[in-house]
């Protein structure tokens, strides 16, 4: 099985509705297609990919949050206005991070407070320091 395969398994029901771009890199659209998530999957070690993603908007183009290539995209789904995503930072790996995105109001929400999409790898980067610190 190659690397491309073994990413296609894994991301299956993602890939079903998706756009490849490159080698690897893809794309979904979600909330009426104004929105998409960019994976761009990396090789962090041998054998381990982390699927980097980014926000951006369909329409315009324009990038809500750019691709974090230590991020590894867990999970999306779709609620009325916003996506709920779930990933991990590596390379811990093993902190799981929720957050709720609205890409229209251009904010999102981390343990229950509001920020600003620009905000969003410094609050995280903040939060991933502090789990460190505490461990």
């Amino acid at each position: 099985m190659t690397i491309q395969d073994k990413f296609f398994t894994v991301w299956n029901d993602f890939i079903q509705e998706t756009h490849v771009m490159g080698e690897y890199r893809c794309e979904r659209l979600f909330l009426q297609e104004r929105i998409k998530i960019i994976i761009d999957p990396t090789e962090f070690r041998m054998a381990l990919w982390i699927n980097g993603f980014g926000v951006s908007d369909a329409i315009t183009g324009n990038e809500i949050i750019p691709v974090c290539y230590s991020y590894n995209l867990e999970h999306v789904e779709e609620t009325e206005d916003s996506l709920e995503i779930d990933f991990r930072i590596y390379p811990e790996g093993h902190v799981y991070y929720h957050v709720s995105i609205n890409p229209f109001d251009k904010i999102f929400t981390y343990k229950g407070l509001v920020y600003s999409t620009d905000d969003f790898r410094n609050v995280i980067e903040a939060a991933r320091k502090n789990s460190s610190a505490n461990t």
